[in-house]
């Protein structure tokens, strides 16, 4: 009887254990389920943030960089057609350096906050006939003879890209607008030559936010001995030569540089010129030969998720403490109630077998058995 009651007892709190397992397993399955979901949802609301912002940080310096090319074109067109400037250079053509000073004097008037390094005035045979500051041009090689003869040939403006000018050591772009006599015939080519790094980048590389990672870089095609290259033209935050054309092969698929080139437009997650995995946006500057990408480290993209995900992971953990916790005192009260019973059942038990024991100590001492009427 009593190894049977043992049995029991035994069964049931196997029974008991595997509930309580059953249930933490539940609860553990439940919480963890709860705090990935909640996670992957912070994960993806940060993702659509920084989309929207990296594409309207995007779309806001492609609009600068239109801009900047149409003032630019407008300001060439416009300074070398305009009276007296037409007139001033005419007569330099000819040898006057009375309009020489002056035209000196009127293109100063547009050279300010950075616009231009230098404006000169060359022929078809590359011979500086005017410039505004004496100082080295640097340009004529075979390269801008074809830029010149391009010019003389189409009678319209021709810009010459980003390029790096071994004279001066530093990256330049030109622009190149025919000069006409009244005859509309090209008589000699004004050349208003642009120092990025006085205004264009800065203006590209300005952030709108705090970003300790962010960056906008303006990168090109370019084929070597039949090998397709990327050229950063922009200067690039983490490298010490700002003032060159950085160029890297597109060898590698994820590289962000090589999918904008490829004719990739939008978001999109990849490597950047220094290895590091980065979230980008890439568009396409109109009408140039150039893309422009905003790109941030995921590192620092996801570094406040990271904090949110150790809050979760904490969260959840204390959480499946305390149902454990829970649990094992509910547990150990409920043993505790169960073994009280038993001692409480244990001392009735004694005191019955105390009575039984006191009346067979009696049958020793006689006992006369009656009936109802008292009759033996």
């Amino acid at each position: 009887m009593k190894t049977s009651e043992e049995g029991s007892s035994k069964k049931r709190k196997r029974g008991l254990y595997t509930a309580i397992v059953a249930f933490m397993a539940t609860v553990v399955f439940i919480v963890s389920a709860g705090g990935y979901l909640i996670y992957k949802s912070e994960r993806k609301r940060a993702q659509k943030d920084e989309y929207t912002a990296l594409s309207a940080i995007t779309k806001l310096k492609s609009n600068q960089l239109t801009q900047w090319k149409k003032e630019r074109l407008s300001e060439a067109r416009f300074f070398t057609r305009i009276t007296p400037n037409d007139v001033y250079t005419n007569e330099i053509l000819k040898g006057n350096k009375v309009a020489y000073s002056r035209l000196q004097h009127s293109l100063r008037q547009i050279m300010t906050e950075g616009r231009y390094e230098n404006i000169f005035i060359i022929d078809s045979t590359g011979k500086e006939l005017f410039k505004v500051y004496n100082l080295p041009t640097g340009t004529f090689n075979s390269e801008f003879s074809a830029y010149v003869k391009k010019v003389y040939n189409k009678g319209q403006i021709v810009i010459r890209d980003f390029y790096y000018c071994t004279i001066h050591k530093k990256v330049h772009l030109e622009i190149l607008a025919p000069v006409k006599d009244e005859s509309d015939i090209v008589k000699a080519v004004m050349v208003f030559q642009v120092d990025p790094s006085d205004y264009l980048m800065p203006l590209i590389q300005e952030w709108p936010t705090p970003r300790k990672s962010a960056e906008t870089v303006i990168v090109r095609k370019d084929n070597r001995n039949g090998v397709k290259m990327v050229e950063y033209m922009s200067g690039l935050k983490y490298r010490d030569k700002k003032d060159t054309i950085y160029s890297v092969s597109t060898d590698n698929p994820e590289l962000v540089s090589a999918k904008a080139i490829s004719g990739y437009e939008g978001i999109i997650e990849g490597y950047d010129y220094r290895g590091v995995k980065v979230l980008a946006d890439i568009d396409q500057v109109p009408d140039t030969p150039w893309y422009l990408i905003s790109k941030i480290d995921t590192d620092e993209v996801y570094k406040e998720l990271t904090k949110k995900a150790v809050l979760i992971f904490t969260v959840a953990i204390l959480l499946i403490l305390l149902v454990g916790s829970t649990i094992a005192w509910a547990y150990n009260y409920r043993e505790r109630l169960t073994y009280k019973e038993l001692v409480d059942k244990k001392r009735e038990l004694n005191v019955s077998r105390n009575i039984f024991k006191t009346a067979l100590l009696s049958i020793d001492e006689g006992i006369i058995l009656t009936n109802n009427y008292g009759i033996i």
